[in-house]
């Protein structure tokens, strides 16, 4: 009885504040959502803008929404500009609420936005899906997920970094994938911490070049590529919330990997203004 006190006081917390987004979130422009779906909470990431629509557009995404979050006037505009450019059908939103208290409801705001049956993928602008060897388009994995009926698909991020000090690097707005790749070449999974949760289930990862050089020790394993059920929310960026209503999420037999650009030209800018606004897990400590 504890157990499920516990969980309908987290559902109606969540569901405060998802009401409280959707009351502080405006339209910027919209387009019809079609299946594969990818969503996008984010701010100033327009240097990776061409990359990211261009990445995903290749892989076969039909769909994409974004929900901008404090981002200068000028990001946005990009946003559309490159969509047109890429002749992507995109929606975008604005919420200027505090990406500290509300980024989780933000993402469940995107998340509500998709018809159920929809495949999606969540991912920042700096993660880019790799699909399979011998796959080009995303379809044909999700044709296998439908056939064996999974409906949750995990992944891992794969830190990529440069052999270049942070503060040498080189704007990335004009590049494509294939430029990222040839920019920052490297990762390190050396310090990866491994744990299986269930004796069937996949493993997840900790760590890597983050915990050898930082001691910091950030969740690389995502599930948040998913098809979208009749009551979705999101417990984290990583994962979901299972509620009396949703039946358990049914997670595939393999995994993907995402490269991880995450180390780019912004990455100190961006890292000084999460510890000055203070504005993730625990005040920015990590």
């Amino acid at each position: 009885i504890r157990h499920f006190r516990h969980i309908f006081h987290i559902f109606r917390f969540i569901r405060t504040k998802n009401l409280i987004v959707r009351k502080h979130t405006t339209v910027v422009c919209e387009a019809p959502c079609k299946s594969p779906c990818l969503i996008s909470l984010g701010r100033d990431g327009d240097h990776l803008t061409k990359a990211f629509l261009e990445h995903y557009k290749n892989l076969g995404f039909k769909s994409f929404i974004f929900l901008d979050n404090n981002s200068k006037e000028e990001c946005v505009s990009h946003l559309i500009d490159e969509a047109s450019a890429l002749d992507c059908d995109i929606s975008i939103y604005r919420c200027n609420l505090s990406y500290k208290h509300f980024k989780h409801s933000m993402k469940n705001f995107l998340v509500a936005l998709i018809p159920v049956g929809t495949w999606t993928f969540c991912a920042d602008s700096d993660e880019f899906l790799v699909l399979p060897n011998g796959l080009r388009d995303v379809t044909q994995v999700i044709d296998y997920l439908e056939e064996k009926e999974f409906d949750t698909v995990q992944y891992h991020l794969l830190d990529m970094f440069s052999d270049k000090p942070l503060h040498t690097l080189t704007d990335e707005t004009e590049w494509s994938l294939s430029d990222l790749e040839h920019h920052y070449p490297y990762f390190d999974i050396s310090t990866l911490r491994s744990v299986q949760i269930k004796e069937s289930a996949c493993l997840k990862h900790r760590g890597g070049v983050r915990l050898k050089h930082f001691g910091v020790i950030p969740l690389l394993t995502k599930s948040t590529f998913f098809k979208k059920t009749c009551e979705t929310n999101l417990r984290s960026s990583h994962s979901f919330l299972a509620s009396f209503t949703s039946r358990p999420r049914k997670v595939a037999d393999f995994t993907l990997f995402a490269q991880h650009f995450k180390f780019n030209s912004r990455y100190a800018d961006g890292l000084e203004q999460a510890v000055r606004e203070k504005s993730y897990y625990n005040n920015s400590s990590e």
